[in-house]
């Protein structure tokens, strides 16, 4: 997709002028770094939210049993 972008920014802006062309690509440089920061939190974000999601199931289905040791002398 970012792929895409690119190759129709240089054909609309390559007609206007070289220093529009650098800036859309230096834009788009950023652009991509902030996409990626915020794709990062949100997978990150996803998997903090199963994962207490998870562990309230497993609580409610055994409750404390599951993480105490049931050995007795």
């Amino acid at each position: 997709m970012e792929m895409m972008i690119g190759v129709t920014d240089t054909a609309f802006l390559g007609r206007v002028g070289e220093i529009e062309l650098g800036a859309s690509a230096i834009s788009g440089v950023f652009y991509l770094i902030i996409f990626m920061v915020a794709f990062g939190f949100s997978v990150g974000a996803q998997i903090l939210a199963i994962s207490s999601f998870v562990f309230k199931l497993l609580i409610s289905h055994f409750g404390n049993k599951l993480f105490q040791n049931d050995i007795s002398f």
